[in-house]
């Protein structure tokens, strides 16, 4: 059986990233591990453009908890990907991103989710949801 995401309605961001041949498994086709490379990426293309980091997000860090990734259809070497991100289900401790991969002809090209936990690498401790991100959140709905 396999495992799904639901796609949200809205994202936070768009990015638009190439495939390179760094990107390329043995197949000659996007390689497994080469998703979350484009993910991060693109993520931390979204917290550049509100200002954040993942070592300094609204006054705190980020440690990520889990990863998956469902593969819908094969990228190939030049193929230009459409990124979006939502941010969900917020918790007291964390958050998940949700990727919206597609190719130019909007073929899905995978869903990821990435779980985010709030973190403080001085300590090594979890951390609360920081309010100002709340509030950066709630500035779209």
């Amino acid at each position: 059986m396999r495992v799904k995401l639901k796609i949200p309605n809205f994202f936070h961001f768009e990015t638009l990233l190439s495939i390179r041949v760094s990107d390329l498994n043995y197949g000659g086709h996007l390689g497994n591990d080469s998703f979350l490379t484009l993910a991060h990426e693109s993520r931390v293309q979204f917290f550049k453009s509100i200002n954040m980091t993942e070592r300094d997000f609204f006054g705190s860090s980020l440690i990520m908890a889990d990863s998956l990734v469902i593969y819908k259809s094969q990228g190939f070497l030049g193929d230009e990907i459409n990124i979006k991100i939502s941010v969900t289900n917020c918790s007291s401790h964390g958050f998940q991103l949700f990727y919206l991969f597609q190719k130019k002809n909007k073929v899905d090209l995978a869903h990821i989710q990435t779980s985010m936990v709030f973190y403080d690498y001085n300590v090594e401790k979890i951390l609360t949801f920081p309010q100002d991100f709340m509030n950066y959140l709630n500035g779209f709905k």
